[in-house]
């Protein structure tokens, strides 16, 4: 963590649910550390909570607990397209 007020406020903004999907994410990848994974969508959530914090309030539906989960924002799909065309500089 930074000692930086500021970009303290703008990390605690880009994990915002609202902030996430207006960027493009599709929902939220849901993983355990047992293996198991899934994604879900962002329907159900309030626009201001916090992404990490999604976990907290989920169950593993393969080994039942509830303290091995992490969400991320699914990307999946986004970044569509050749991107930019790159050239060699001599």
């Amino acid at each position: 963590m930074s000692d930086d007020p500021f970009h303290e406020a703008v990390e605690a903004l880009r994990a915002l649910g609202l902030y996430v999907e207006a960027n493009g994410a599709r929902g939220l990848l849901v993983f355990c550390e047992c293996g198991h994974s899934g994604a879900m969508p962002f329907d159900g959530l309030p626009d201001d909570f916090p992404v990490p914090d999604v976990a907290l309030r989920l169950v593993c539906s393969a080994c039942g607990r509830k303290d091995r989960i992490s969400t991320r924002p699914d990307f999946t799909g986004v970044h569509t397209g050749a991107g930019p065309k790159l050239r060699s500089v001599e």
